[in-house]
């Protein structure tokens, strides 16, 4: 899970597919605040995630969308 937009940008350029992103994009990231949603939300898309795709979770909106395609990844693990 990460706050930096960069990271899911950097993962995407590289054409990674591990590992799954979770892109927090909220005001605040205090677990109290965003903890239950952000559980539900992970919960969800727990097979999206395992086959690569990017989670973006705003303050009350989650979205799923499509990570790099595997075929052409460069990730050796």
């Amino acid at each position: 899970m990460t706050a930096d937009l960069g990271f899911a940008a950097t993962v995407a350029l590289r054409r990674l597919t591990l590992p799954a992103i979770v892109q927090l994009r909220t005001d605040s990231t205090d677990p109290k605040e965003v903890g239950p949603f952000v559980l539900r939300s992970v919960e969800k898309a727990e097979r999206e995630l395992a086959s690569g795709e990017i989670l973006t979770i705003e303050r009350h909106h989650a979205r799923l969308r499509r990570g790099p395609d595997p075929s052409t990844s460069t990730d050796e693990t």
